[in-house]
């Protein structure tokens, strides 16, 4: 028995700042094109790129009127639930074609995530909502936009490879430039999530360009392998969030949670913003690793690194479904599945 490549689960999409209402948007996730929209009324939808009709893909060119997605070729007008509701020259509706609607989640009018399963499932674990995502949609926190978000496009690794380096404290020394390898307090896989606290020394930065050395407790939930949320002694929280494009590439998006230094201010500044570019280069330093690893091949921890590098093994296989392609494998270099074809109402 073999394993699918890509994984299960809720992944980010996007960002609440980039769809402004009568927006349509084409993307490319999952080894799919799809589309997304946000409707007149606010809410948000994702479907199949390709209009049944004649196979235009709607995200370029498609519109939304109302609650409904226009296609730029014929003007067909597909409901939230996918149906079709107007074709402008009949009279009549195509009530056996219609879009694929993908489950999909908009979280304190932040990020948006959606659901995927190799084989078309419904949601098996709910995404996190504002009380797992500190400072999301709290006026406390400044708001989520360019500033405070950063896209890494097409980068060429595995998608747990992210996922897995909250388990490993002995890289933060060589690639992230703590001064002492970090101590793991507490490891706990809890269904679809894996609870990791550690505490290590950390540069402090600030615009100034100085800062010093502080010992710090961070704790991090990976919730499925496609989000990770850190949460640092300074009440901030970075959102990792990698996303298969295909089987092959992965988007990485990040998202700096930060309490608010200035009220009067929509933007970080100061040491608010010395602290995004800060978590941008460190992440970007873990790039160069994630994009030059050689995927598939087993790698062989040392005896201090066994126990939490097995807990993380044993806990991602939940996320990969078996196919029955003869003997069983690793988790990766198997061919992947298609995109959930479920309905679902828009959170928010």
């Amino acid at each position: 028995m073999t394993m699918q490549t890509l994984p299960a689960g809720w992944f980010q999409i996007g960002w609440s700042h980039e769809v402004q209402r009568g927006d349509v948007r084409p993307l490319r996730f999952f080894g799919e094109d799809l589309v997304l929209c946000r409707y007149e009324s606010g809410e948000i939808g994702l479907f199949d790129a390709y209009c049944p009709h004649m196979n235009a893909n709607i995200g370029f060119g498609g519109a939304t009127v109302g609650d409904t997605l226009v296609c730029p070729y014929h003007g067909w007008r597909f409901d939230r639930a996918g149906c079709n509701t107007l074709i402008p020259y009949s009279d009549r509706l195509n009530r056996s074609k219609g879009l694929r609607v993908w489950n999909v989640q908009e979280v304190g009018r932040s990020i948006i995530l959606a659901w995927y399963s190799p084989d078309e499932s419904s949601p098996t674990f709910d995404p996190p909502d504002t009380s797992a995502l500190p400072g999301l949609g709290d006026p406390a926190f400044y708001e989520i936009g360019p500033s405070s978000s950063r896209h890494y496009a097409n980068l060429p690794m595995q998608v747990d490879f992210v996922s897995e380096n909250t388990v490993d404290m002995s890289h933060f020394k060589f690639v992230h430039e703590t001064p002492e390898i970090g101590t793991m307090l507490q490891l706990d896989p809890i269904d679809h999530r894996l609870r990791v606290q550690f505490s290590m020394p950390m540069k402090l930065y600030r615009s100034d360009g100085g800062g010093g050395i502080e010992d710090a407790v961070t704790e991090v939930t990976n919730w499925g392998l496609g989000l990770i949320m850190g949460q640092f002694a300074d009440g901030s929280v970075l959102l990792q969030a990698q996303t298969p494009v295909d089987d092959t590439l992965c988007d990485l998006m990040l998202t700096m949670v930060l309490p608010r230094n200035d009220s009067e201010t929509t933007e970080p500044t100061g040491n608010q913003l010395a602290r995004i570019k800060m978590a941008w280069r460190q992440v970007e330093n873990d790039i160069v690793i994630w994009t030059h690893r050689r995927r598939g091949s087993k790698t062989r921890p040392i005896a201090e690194e066994v126990a939490a590098f097995k807990t993380f093994a044993t806990w991602k296989r939940q996320f990969y479904l078996p196919t029955s392609n003869g003997s069983e494998g690793e988790l990766v270099n198997t061919p992947s599945g298609q995109g959930s074809r479920s309905q679902s109402e828009v959170g928010s």
